[in-house]
Parts: C-alpha cells; sequence; structure tokens
C-alpha cells in the first residue's frame, strides 16, 4: 500500500513513491494508520501490517462476514517503536480470499501519522 500524498512532513522524511518514512533522527515514534476500506459483499480476511525495515512488529487483522451490500469501515493501527536514524516505516496490506478491498483515499478517510516523541 503506498500512500501517495503527504500534507505535512517538516523533515522530508515521507516518500510518496515508495510509500515509507525514513526516520530523520533515533528515537521512540508514534505511528497511526487511520484505513478506510470499501468492501465487496463477500467474505475476506486482510492483515495490514507496520513495518520496520521490513520487519512486521504489528498486525490488525480484519475479518470480514459475507454482507448483502457493499459497506466502509475504518480500522486504526497504533504502535509506538523505537526507530534508530535512517529506519525505515511502511504500511503493507495483504489479502486472502477471492476478492479484492478499495482503500479510500482522502486525509478524511485514510491517513498515516508518523510523530517523534521522546
Amino acid at each position: 500500500m503506498c500512500l501517495t500524498l503527504k500534507t505535512y512532513d517538516t523533515h522530508n522524511a515521507f516518500s510518496t513513491s515508495t510509500g515509507e518514512f525514513t526516520a530523520p533522527q533515533s528515537g521512540y515514534y508514534r505511528v497511526t494508520l487511520s484505513l478506510c476500506i470499501s468492501m465487496p459483499a463477500t467474505a475476506s480476511t486482510y492483515d495490514v501490517q507496520i513495518l520496520k525495515n521490513t520487519s512486521s512488529i504489528s498486525i490488525l487483522k480484519i475479518s470480514i462476514p459475507q454482507i448483502a451490500n457493499y459497506w466502509l469501515n475504518t480500522y486504526i493501527l497504533d504502535e509506538i517503536i523505537y526507530l534508530d536514524s535512517n529506519d525505515t516505516v511502511k504500511i503493507q496490506t495483504k489479502k486472502s480470499g477471492a476478492n479484492n478491498a478499495t482503500v479510500t483515499g482522502g486525509s478524511q478517510f485514510t491517513h498515516l501519522l508518523i510523530n517523534l516523541i521522546k
């Protein structure tokens, strides 16, 4: 999953071409993903992961039962992680089952916040 719009980035640490955040300095960072998904009307399972230097450090499992109509739902993944300078953070989604989920764009629906807290 590659987020392609950034609205505020004081250190130019987020790349919209790769979807990666590169820590400008060592410290504890709060990583918050708000993900809005439009699902088809068939049961599906999705894993949403926060990757630190390509290793998964947090997984949100989304299991959607079969329903009659399309629907929209928002999921939150929130972690505090330690990053060394130049460590990277990226969001990855994996799907099992036969259906695609559409990530609904726009900062009011889907966004990633990464803040240095200490």
